[in-house]
């Protein structure tokens, strides 16, 4: 993307564009729709956009990252059946998201930062604070638990149920590359103390409906490192996730 001359114009065209989601949904074609998810995509990664001012402030940065979730929530919400069969693009949003939370562990080296550009967001000079990792869990949510007005169903409240446990199956397919992500940042990378206790939380929703054979399909894709790093994780789960309740 080309340099912008004030981070507040990309935040008020994704207002803008929010609004539309939410208020006249008739106006968003399937291509603007996929086109939307992947901006989103985009600005969250390596290639998003620079601003003269280089590193925005921590404030436009919260907001800017903010207004990216609002998108992907309201797709999720008022958009969901049109995304039926294209999980993996939602999917790698999740990916890009969870990548500005993160940040380099002092002890690599500058060659390994100059090297490693997953975490080279242009408009970032700090990972986004607590508010942004409690907007990516509320996401989360509504990625993995999608309330009833989300999934569009005749029939009355059995079908309705019937389809949103449908739609979660169907899901939890896609959710491996998520998990292994979070594994990967959480591993190589670092996550400030608050920041990585809300995404914890956050990640029991994948653990919720995730199938023992996928997580064990997760666990065979890591290495050993990112296995130990994954086992605490899920032990952590059965303590003060959804089992610790049963």
């Amino acid at each position: 993307m080309n340099k912008i001359k004030d981070p507040r114009i990309v935040i008020k065209f994704l207002i803008f564009a929010n609004t539309l989601l939410k208020e006249k949904s008739w106006t968003i074609s399937q291509y603007i729709l996929e086109s939307l998810i992947a901006l989103v995509t985009k600005i969250a990664s390596s290639l998003g956009p620079t601003f003269e001012e280089d590193k925005i402030s921590q404030e436009n940065s919260d907001l800017l990252y903010s207004e990216l979730t609002h998108i992907i929530s309201s797709i999720l919400l008022f958009h969901r059946h049109r995304i039926n069969g294209r999980h993996h693009l939602i999917i790698k949003t999740f990916i890009s998201l969870i990548s500005c939370l993160a940040k380099r562990k002092s002890s690599k080296s500058k060659t390994n930062q100059e090297n490693d550009s997953s975490l080279l967001i242009p408009w970032l000079s700090t990972p986004c604070s607590v508010k942004g990792a409690s907007d990516y869990s509320r996401l989360l949510s509504n990625l993995c638990e999608p309330p009833v007005q989300a999934i569009r169903e005749k029939g009355g409240a059995n079908n309705l149920v019937s389809s949103s446990a449908q739609a979660k199956r169907a899901l939890a397919k896609h959710l491996m590359p998520l998990l292994l992500a979070y594994v990967y940042y959480g591993l190589h990378y670092t996550f400030v103390a608050d920041i990585r206790d809300i995404l914890s939380s956050g990640f029991y929703v994948l653990f919720d409906i995730m199938g023992a054979d996928q997580l064990k399909t997760a666990n065979a894709a890591m290495d050993g490192p990112s296995r130990v790093y994954f086992k605490a994780l899920y032990d952590d789960y059965k303590k003060h996730g959804k089992w610790s309740d049963e």
